[in-house]
């Protein structure tokens, strides 16, 4: 009897084995198997924690309205982004938007340099990660794109800003109510021209489902032509898209959101101006970013009486 329930218990135990063998495939037992999905673990659990990490950035701070601002920072853009958050604070209506500021650090010394200006900064698990075989706008053009579409996703509109855009008064007061996409141009031709040329460097998104299918368009297309600046793309981008997506377009007068090397600005009525590639180098840059907010000091100073008229003023570089 004890033979037969031996018998017995060793089929049953060969039977769990063989199942055992079926169910669980044998690589999993493999080292490195294991490890593989051990890193594809923490992967999840990293995107998860970002991803509420983002979350919480996004609401803590939005307007009311749900809006943010978005800027992208890397240490070596420190100088600028102290100049770029001084024209917030001396601005006419713009100093409490820095409250609604997400900073995109996109390496540890500029999270650092982010935290201690006591803003809203977000590090991403792609931070440090610059692709060698490509040049830095066009990663900078990738990081804008998927970082933007990350907020959209959540809900969130956003007013992207590029650092080199000093900000004087509050644009929202300029966004008609039921435009979706609203675009710096680098020459304008109208409020809904599809002739002109949007630059990427200032632009306001409302979250909307056309929206979102924008900004994966506008990814496809910098697939698509590799190498191409940001405005070249963007421009072909709306272009191509703003049909198909019936996306409620509106282009921002230069006269109110302009170039301050290009054509110069009118003090007494620009909103936001974008004071880069004055000259060549982050030199030219920080000289004419610099002579700008000296220029509007010397302009908000002057009596009431004197701000009503034209004050025109443009940017040399020096030889």
């Amino acid at each position: 009897m004890r033979k037969i329930n031996n018998v017995i218990l060793l089929f049953i135990l060969l039977v769990l084995i063989v199942s055992f063998t079926l169910i669980i495939p044998q690589s999993s037992t493999n080292p490195a198997n294991i490890l593989e999905n051990t890193r594809s673990k923490i992967a999840i659990l990293q995107k998860d924690k970002q991803a509420q990490d983002l979350k919480r950035i996004l609401r803590s701070a939005a307007r009311k309205d749900n809006t943010v601002i978005i800027a992208m920072l890397n240490e070596a853009q420190n100088s600028i982004f102290d100049l770029f958050t001084e024209s917030f604070k001396v601005g006419n209506g713009t100093s409490s938007l820095l409250n609604h500021m997400v900073v995109l650090a996109l390496d540890l010394g500029a999270l650092e340099h982010c935290e201690s200006l006591n803003l809203h900064c977000y590090f991403p698990n792609y931070a440090n990660n610059f692709e060698s075989r490509e040049n830095r706008e066009t990663t900078m053009m990738k990081r804008q794109i998927e970082f933007s579409k990350e907020v959209l996703q959540l809900g969130y509109n956003f007013i992207y800003t590029d650092l080199d855009v000093v900000w004087f008064r509050n644009p929202l007061r300029h966004f008609k109510v039921l435009s979706q996409l609203i675009l710096a141009t680098e020459f304008y031709r109208g409020e809904e021209s599809l002739e002109n040329s949007p630059n990427g460097a200032f632009m306001y998104v409302l979250s909307t489902t056309q929206s979102i299918e924008f900004f994966r368009s506008w990814q496809f297309t910098a697939m698509r032509y590799v190498g191409g600046d940001r405005r070249t793309v963007l421009t072909r981008a709306v272009r191509e898209g703003a049909g198909p997506f019936r996306l409620n377009l509106q282009f921002l007068d230069t006269d109110y959101f302009g170039d301050f090397c290009r054509r110069g600005v009118d003090l007494s009525k620009v909103v936001a101006v974008r004071a880069g590639w004055c000259c060549d180098g982050r030199a030219g840059d920080l000289g004419a970013a610099r002579a700008l907010a000296r220029e509007w000091k010397n302009y908000a100073s002057l009596p009431v009486e004197r701000k009503g008229s034209s004050f025109g003023i443009k940017y040399e570089c020096r030889s």
